[in-house]
């Protein structure tokens, strides 16, 4: 389907056609939906191929670059912010791309400031991106009730409460805390020359927000969306369970 539109002689002449296919997980040419590169929201986009149309101008060889440019330009329309994305030959030229990953959907917004920037250099400098990660993850602990704690003592308290267990998820955050240790200390380590050491760091912190965030807010949700009678009839459960266990033990 062809959408045409009557332009203003002094403008390009845009032949407007809309493409769909499938979703992606990462801003991909030609796809039905994918995150966007400008809001970071999954949403679908409408694609438009451009041919270009000789401007009339007093310098005829301005108007002839400009057809010359619009040669294999596509545009690509986020249905979320209503921004445009510029594909030239397939691939994407603005916004500016990263090779990292978007920020989880629940990431805290002071940290996804840090994360967004950590994305932003990381194709630049990796030592810098791991540098801004480490603070991302110090910003995440206030969010899970921790502040004032150095590292180690965040994890210890995090796996004392049962918000980490002893398996996977400590040893990802003890990994997420060694990693981004080493960016900051000139000599420990060459991140620069390890882009995939530091993509570890933005995979990995997506990780514990989702488990220590998102995945308790899917419990949540869960437990709150059976009916009333059944939520009150586990809770009087628990309440009874909890009377026989003081009797039982004592208070403390």
């Amino acid at each position: 389907m062809n959408n045409n539109r009557d332009v203003d002689p002094s403008e390009t002449l845009l032949l407007a056609q809309g493409h769909r296919r499938g979703r992606a997980s990462v801003a991909t040419f030609m796809s039905h939906s994918f995150p966007c590169p400008l809001c970071g929201a999954v949403a679908h986009q409408t694609w438009f191929r451009t041919q270009g149309q000789e401007i009339p101008t007093n310098q005829p060889k301005l108007g002839q670059l400009a057809v010359m440019n619009a040669t294999g330009v596509t545009f690509s329309a986020c249905e979320c912010c209503r921004q445009w994305c510029v594909w030239k030959d397939e691939k994407l030229i603005y916004p500016t791309t990263s090779s990292a990953p978007m920020p989880t959907t629940d990431m805290p917004e002071d940290v996804r400031v840090d994360y967004l920037e950590a994305r932003e250099v990381f194709d630049k400098s990796a030592r810098a991106a791991g540098g801004l990660l480490r603070l991302a993850y110090e910003k995440l602990f206030p969010h899970l009730g921790i502040t004032n704690k150095s590292p180690n003592d965040a994890i210890a308290e995090l796996v004392r409460d049962r918000k980490l267990t002893l398996g996977t998820q400590q040893q990802a955050a003890d990994a997420l805390r060694v990693f981004s240790n080493q960016t900051v200390h000139i000599g420990f380590v060459k991140l620069e020359d390890q882009p995939a050491t530091v993509m570890f760091l933005f995979r990995l912190l997506n990780f514990i927000v989702e488990q220590l965030i998102t995945h308790p807010k899917q419990v949540a949700a869960l437990y709150n969306s059976m009916p009333q009678d059944k939520r009150d009839g586990i809770d009087n459960t628990r309440r009874e369970e909890a009377v026989v266990s003081r009797e039982i033990f004592g208070r403390t």
